[in-house]
């Protein structure tokens, strides 16, 4: 989200080099650049495959601008692949993790409150 065209190439080989070290580091507990390698390796493992063995309805939400928002769309094609109909997916246009609006220049606008409207979605959603 935050990245500029020039920087683009730079931003993601840092990142993928950064992965590099969490995987070859991944049972660490050091937590000297935030979270710990063993934390960010473990919070990183996809859940697909358990998740997608689920039977009963489930409740998928998520807003578009939200740095997760790709792996919830490939999970929602694999459901459709697999013909799951148990899977219920609502995207939120323009909404970051907490819901709030995305601004043109990256920043989150906390004024607008959406939670409410999030939380009836999902209150229809559990009465059907």
């Amino acid at each position: 989200m935050k990245e500029t065209e020039e920087k683009n190439s730079q931003s993601a080989e840092a990142n993928f080099l950064y992965w590099q070290y969490v995987v070859k580091n991944k049972n660490s507990f050091n937590d000297s650049l935030g979270d710990s390698f063993k934390t960010t390796y473990d919070f990183s493992y996809p859940p697909i495959r358990y998740l997608i063995q689920l039977k009963i309805p489930v409740y998928i939400c998520y807003g578009t601008k939200d740095y997760a928002a790709p792996f919830n769309d490939y999970f929602r094609a694999e459901i459709i692949r697999q013909q799951k109909v148990n899977f219920t997916f609502k995207a939120y246009f323009g909404l970051e993790h907490n819901f709030f609006p995305v601004k043109e220049n990256g920043e989150i606008d906390y004024s607008k409150f959406n939670w409410d409207s999030v939380m009836l979605d999902w209150a229809k959603w559990l009465k059907k």
